[in-house]
């Protein structure tokens, strides 16, 4: 494969060491990491078989060019790259909120830029990215952004700039927020008097059989529970037994639910639900 295809990352946490070593599994070359921390690039180097290189090696040595730093510091890394020669790469982010448009000037550069997301939550597990979905934002067609998205061979689509908050925001819902929920629910059982091992126990049955039916089955016909079957008088008592603030995520996860009960049961009348639920 033709040198100026390697990959190259500024920035050696988990995501960049992740995905430098599933790319080189799929068959791309990576020639190494860069790092303001001279050890972080040199163990990332270590456990992907690479170099640990300078910001102007990085540069001077990758085709398609990855920035894996934190969010708040793209826009500075950015602005020291762009001070080497970049014509003709593909430079790219992995931020799921940001644009390309935080590369500002990389078209006078000679390059491209992208993000590329995966919408995962990252670890050094790259034995399980095979999996993962990616999404693809940025102006132009690069044949090197080309090439690796085809090597790799993960679901991609692309995205455009305007829609980059409402999807990091939809992908908050259905993972971080699943820890919060779980959170709240291992609150209320406390406060019910049981303890922590057993609490621990039955939110993990629950969750994960949950989620197991809602990967199976989608979230409208794995939907179950007093809201989907018009049951007032349970969810009315939830509502009398929790204080303000749990109240108030109940009724707003429920009018959520209270979607999914009607696309799931067209012919059903919910008009008393959604009374409970504005009281």
């Amino acid at each position: 494969m033709a040198e100026h295809f390697s990959v190259g990352f500024v920035g050696a946490g988990k995501v960049g060491r992740a995905l430098g070593r599933y790319f080189m599994r799929r068959g791309l070359p990576v020639c190494g990491y860069s790092s303001r921390r001279e050890e972080s690039a040199a163990a990332a180097a270590r456990w992907t078989g690479t170099a640990a290189l300078s910001l102007a090696e990085v540069a001077g040595r990758g085709g398609v060019i990855f920035l894996t730093v934190p969010d708040d510091a793209l826009a500075a890394v950015w602005e020291g790259l762009r001070a080497f020669p970049l014509e003709g790469k593909a430079v790219c982010h992995c931020s799921g909120l940001h644009s390309s448009r935080i590369f500002a000037g990389i078209e006078a550069a000679g390059a491209c830029g992208y993000s590329l997301h995966p919408l995962c939550a990252v670890t050094e597990n790259f034995e399980k990215m095979d999996e993962v979905c990616f999404t693809l934002e940025g102006a132009g067609e690069h044949p090197s952004i080309g090439r690796l998205l085809s090597l790799i061979g993960n679901r991609v689509r692309r995205i455009e700039p305007e829609q980059k908050a409402k999807y990091h925001a939809a992908a908050v819902f259905c993972s971080n927020f699943a820890a919060a929920l779980t959170g709240a629910a291992t609150r209320l059982f406390a406060e019910c008097g049981l303890d922590e091992d057993f609490s621990e126990n039955a939110w993990r049955y629950l969750f994960t059989e949950n989620a197991a039916n809602v990967g199976r089955l989608g979230p409208v016909r794995a939907l179950t529970g007093p809201i989907e079957r018009g049951d007032c008088e349970t969810v009315r008592r939830h509502l009398e037994a929790l204080d303000g603030r749990t109240a108030e995520l109940y009724r707003l996860l429920s009018r959520e639910t209270l979607a999914l009960a009607h696309k799931k049961n067209p012919e059903r009348d919910y008009t008393k639900m959604k009374e409970v639920l504005r009281a």
